[in-house]
């Protein structure tokens, strides 16, 4: 990543455009150091403001229009993929969308400051109903609004090392060792936090074959899907006596309702991270009961064992 600065200096708003571009399709980077290295360049006279914002805005409104037809064409499978590449467990299938669901196009204006969840966000907006010149204005204001602030930060920190030092290759390399840094922090944070839920799913989970004995001898404990409400019918195809909740109305009712019996936690997540990291949080509250379904609903639904409708709330 120390590269990146020779590249904003040598192809300017090209480079910038390319390295927004992949960042917001998918390359597990991201991108606000190098728009802070780029707010630099614009106190030290290399870059212009405008410019500068209206190639981060066209490079995320091309990759996230990308993303939001493919999440009207392809839905969940579209969704999962981007979970099996974020390397963030909590930003699982159904963060972005509950989203999207309660605030509508206007999350769109903050995704991009959320760790983990831009990604999920347009996709999830394509599954929704919202019409696409709706996504595409607040799309664009979010990405001005996301390319501005950071630009704003790189140009006041850039214009305050230039006051105080005189040296504009100091202001460089301090640009180049935070994109540094930045990245490795990052990718290491969710490394880590992956491997935790894995390990933790590893010691704490349940089989399907293992549930439906339960539930065949009228052992039954308390099902929770954790993805929440659906909007189509897939979503609304669960576990016999399954209850839909997100994680955090699951924690919510753990916090307000004593419950003394175990909870099977189902997610439809690649490598049942969903599941396993709701399952840390709700032991770190106290409850140890919890129990992730290993393999999640596609193992259910591999094993042929019943789905039913669960009602909408």
């Amino acid at each position: 990543m120390s590269s990146a600065l020779p590249l904003l200096l040598e192809y300017r708003y090209a480079a910038l455009f390319a390295y927004v571009l992949a960042s917001q399709c998918g390359v597990p980077v991201p991108a606000t150091p190098v728009l802070l290295v780029a707010g630099a360049l614009v106190a030290d006279g290399r870059f212009a403001p405008v410019p500068a914002a209206a190639v981060v805005v066209l490079a995320c409104l091309l990759a996230d229009s990308a993303w939001f037809a493919l999440g009207r064409r392809r839905g969940n499978a579209v969704l999962r993929l981007l979970c099996r590449i974020s390397l963030e467990p909590t930003a699982c299938v159904r963060t972005a969308r509950d989203a999207i669901a309660r605030h509508g196009a206007k999350f769109l204006l903050v995704a991009k400051f959320i760790p983990g969840v831009g990604l999920m966000v347009a996709p999830s907006a394509g599954q929704s109903p919202m019409r696409y010149a709706r996504f595409a204005m607040f799309e664009a204001a979010g990405a001005a609004l996301w390319a501005s602030t950071y630009l704003l930060l790189g140009a006041l920190v850039g214009r305050e090392i230039e006051r105080r030092e005189g040296l504009v290759s100091l202001s460089a390399r301090l640009g180049a060792l935070v994109v540094a840094v930045s990245v490795v922090a990052f990718l290491t944070q969710r490394l880590v936090r992956r491997h935790r839920a894995r390990r933790h799913l590893a010691r704490t989970h349940i089989t399907a074959a293992e549930l439906n004995q339960r539930l065949q001898r009228g052992d039954a404990p308390c099902i929770v899907d954790l993805r929440g409400r659906g909007d189509d019918d897939q979503d609304r195809l669960s576990l016999p006596g399954a209850v839909q909740l997100t994680t955090g109305e699951l924690l919510a009712l753990i916090t307000s309702t004593p419950i003394d019996h175990d909870l099977v936690l189902v997610c439809d997540c690649p490598g049942d991270v969903g599941s396993a990291e709701a399952a840390r949080r709700l032991q770190r509250r106290g409850f140890d009961r919890a129990l992730p379904l290993e393999g999640g609903l596609r193992a259910w639904r591999r094993a042929g064992l019943p789905l039913v409708a669960t009602a909408r709330s």
